[in-house]
This record gives C-alpha cells, sequence and structure tokens, in this order.
C-alpha cells in the first residue's frame, strides 16, 4: 500500500553502517551494499556521513509500502539519496516500529533500487 505519509522520528544505529551498510568484511551482501555507498563518496571512516542521509531520505521521500507482521510495523521508503559526490542515487530504504513502541522507526536496511 503506498502512502502520501513521510517519516519522521527514525532512528539510523551506528552499529547498521559500520557493521552492515559499510563494512566490506561482513559477507558479500554486505560488502555489495558498502561499494555501492563508498562509490558515491560515503566514508567507512565517517559513518554518520551515510547515517544522516539516511535519516534525511527517510523524512524527505514518502512512503512506498507499509505492513505488519509478528515483530512489528514496516515502512518501505524509495527516493533520491543524497550524497557526498552530489549524485542522487534511487535507494529503498526498510524501516520498523516494533510492536508496543512509540519510536523511533529503525533502519533494518538500504540498497539501490
Amino acid at each position: 500500500m503506498a502512502s502520501d505519509r513521510v517519516l519522521s522520528r527514525v532512528d539510523v544505529p551506528l552499529l547498521k553502517i559500520t557493521r552492515y551498510l559499510l563494512c566490506f568484511d561482513n559477507g558479500p551482501e554486505a560488502a555489495a551494499k558498502a561499494a555501492f555507498f563508498v562509490r558515491f563518496g560515503f566514508d567507512p571512516d565517517q559513518p554518520e556521513g551515510l547515517a544522516s542521509a539516511l535519516r534525511e531520505h527517510a523524512i524527505e521521500n514518502l512512503i512506498r509500502e507499509t505492513w505488519a507482521d509478528e515483530w512489528g510495523i514496516h515502512f518501505e521508503v524509495d527516493g533520491p539519496l543524497h550524497t557526498p559526490d552530489g549524485r542522487a542515487p534511487t535507494i529503498r530504504t526498510s524501516w520498523m516500529l516494533n510492536h508496543g513502541s512509540t519510536g523511533p522507526i529503525r533502519l533494518i536496511t538500504a540498497f539501490p533500487v
């Protein structure tokens, strides 16, 4: 289900960046994502740069899809990502609000579309 809403109060844990999205030695999936984000100027030694860009991505773009499962309510957001090199690749971010939680909504993953 698409929406005209955007997310607010989002959390991007730095460990999600340092051990997954900008990590070259955590398996092939993480390495491919790290190569993608580094190609656009993000630096593994400065994880807050990607974390900040992902927070902006969630807040500035419309929710593409929402669904619930046994863990919580999931949100997918598609749109351009502001990058250090000025290009704006389209990515999808996946977020979740745990059942019983009032927020913030937590980043699950991010990848190019």
